[in-house]
């Protein structure tokens, strides 16, 4: 009985001490129902706010899975234009290089048309070099069978 010893509870009389004890007494149920009406507006307002947060959490969640959802449309969506965009380049690229080659193979043609044209001509002027170097042997016999000189000249016709 330690909590007799306080002063104030020394100072009161014991019919005080009977009085507050009365009162306490009376009132423990009007004091009962207080706290309880407190305590239940506490856990109704501690629901509420907790519904409340379970609400916006499940709102966020949503939100944040619509935003998800979106940014995988919109990563589909790059990929197909980034697919259709090589493929625009790959047929692009190809057409570019079928080009060239057409472009090569012709002056490929034109370098062997030339070519030939260089070839024969060669061929053309080693057979008129050729005639002309059996030319004059053949004229330089017929000359010396036509001509009635002397045997010294038609040996030195020979020689030459």
């Amino acid at each position: 009985m330690r909590w007799m010893r306080w002063g104030l509870l020394e100072q009161i009389s014991p019919l005080g001490l009977l009085a507050t004890g009365l009162v306490i007494g009376a009132g423990t149920p009007v004091i009962k129902k207080g706290l309880r009406s407190l305590a239940v507006l506490t856990a109704k307002g501690i629901l509420t706010v907790s519904d409340s947060l379970k609400e916006t959490g499940e709102q966020f969640t949503k939100n944040c899975q619509q935003l998800v959802l979106e940014a995988r449309e919109q990563q589909e969506i790059n990929k197909c234009n980034i697919r259709e965009h090589l493929h625009t380049a790959g047929i692009t690229a190809v057409k570019g290089g079928l080009t060239v080659a057409d472009e090569i193979q012709e002056v490929i043609n034109t370098a062997k048309e030339k070519l030939n044209k260089y070839v024969e001509e060669a061929r053309q002027d080693l057979k008129k070099t050729a005639m002309q170097a059996v030319v004059p042997e053949t004229e330089k016999e017929e000359n010396l069978q036509t001509c009635h000189c002397s045997n010294e000249n038609n040996e030195d016709l020979k020689g030459d």
